[in-house]
């Protein structure tokens, strides 16, 4: 926690970013990060995992907050969806694998939470999530294929899901989100 603390102290000394929220994952190969567990694909909406975040077995959170001085305030929530909702931040969660543990399970080992928003509910994902595509097209989400979007003149949907194939590179751990560079955009 050490090195988080550093980190946090050194983004709120420089302004204007004074509140985060750190969740505390399991250390395992299949969460290595909070993107294998949690992405948002919208203002409103977010993919999750839902064992560890919406289930009997979530990540606990914690917000800090850092004021003047070297002072912080930490407050903990029993998940990350409480710690969001309590700074105004309401989503919905839409579950990787839809409503059956087992590919819950199998979908998020091969990154079914990890998303790439390109613009509010517009987002890249892997085609072999299948359960989690059926969960995003339940949730409002118009599923495309990219051969349907790639060089033609497809009026891209207000929330959609572009899906892409990927198989390897998510048994290789790399989720779509993971594997973008950053892009420069105008702020939405």
């Amino acid at each position: 926690m050490g090195g988080i603390d550093r980190l946090m102290r050194s983004i709120a000394s420089q302004g204007p970013v004074t509140d985060f929220i750190v969740v505390e994952i399991p250390k395992t190969r299949a969460t290595i990060h909070l993107d294998m567990l949690f992405t948002m694909v919208d203002r409103d909406k977010c993919v999750v995992f839902p064992p560890l975040i919406t289930g009997n077995r979530s990540c606990r959170a914690f917000h800090c907050r850092f004021g003047s001085g070297d002072g912080a305030r930490i407050r903990e929530y029993p998940d990350l969806l409480s710690a969001l909702a309590a700074l105004g931040v309401d989503l919905q969660p839409i579950a990787c694998g839809g409503s059956d543990l087992f590919h819950q399970e199998r979908e998020q080992w091969a990154s079914g939470a990890n998303f790439f928003a390109f613009g509010p509910g517009q987002i890249l994902g892997y085609k072999h999530n299948m359960y989690t595509l059926e969960a995003l097209s339940n949730a409002g989400f118009e599923v495309l294929d990219a051969a349907e979007v790639i060089g033609s003149d497809v009026p891209i949907p207000e929330r959609v899901v572009v899906s892409i194939d990927g198989a390897e590179l998510s048994r290789g751990g790399g989720g779509c989100r993971c594997m973008t560079m950053p892009l420069a955009r105008e702020s939405l």
